[in-house]
């Protein structure tokens, strides 16, 4: 069986930690197809149009961590209000200030997690994009993404 390049460069990224800075990627659900688009200071799950807003690039940060910065603006996937455990909290793009916030896993079942706490997990939910946690569980909202390059 032959590997698609979608995964071989996700399994490149992962294995060897990092990223190439000038490629780029898209986070889709694997459910609704949605993405993540930072065209503003929230995230927000729209459908894909190739703009600039939904590429994403990944840069490992430590073994296993790191950080989503938005091709638009340069800003990275942000835990809004910081690593406050427990909370649901909305995702944000927001300028780079190297916080716990500001890392996740990327996980081999399509779950990104908050470095904050490996039980806070990304989730899009009617057009939002959010972390939800222990206090807060993901509820019906999408949870498993696929990274996909650009074209």
């Amino acid at each position: 069986m032959a590997t698609s390049p979608v995964i071989l460069f996700f399994i490149i990224c992962i294995s060897s930690m990092y990223c190439l800075a000038d490629d780029y990627v898209i986070i889709q659900s694997k459910t609704s197809g949605m993405v993540l688009d930072g065209n503003h200071y929230y995230v927000r799950a729209r459908l894909a149009d190739g703009s600039i807003g939904q590429k994403w690039n990944l840069t490992s940060t430590k073994i296993g961590r790191f950080i989503i910065t938005n091709a638009r603006n340069g800003h990275v996937l942000d835990v809004q209000h910081g690593c406050k455990l427990g909370n649901t909290s909305n995702v944000i793009v927001y300028k780079n200030h190297f916080g716990r916030n500001q890392e996740f896993y990327i996980n081999s079942d399509g779950t990104i997690v908050s470095s904050c706490d490996n039980n806070e997990i990304i989730e899009m939910k009617d057009g939002k994009v959010e972390v939800c946690g222990k206090e807060e569980p993901c509820s019906s909202g999408d949870v498993f993404f696929k990274i996909l390059e650009t074209k």
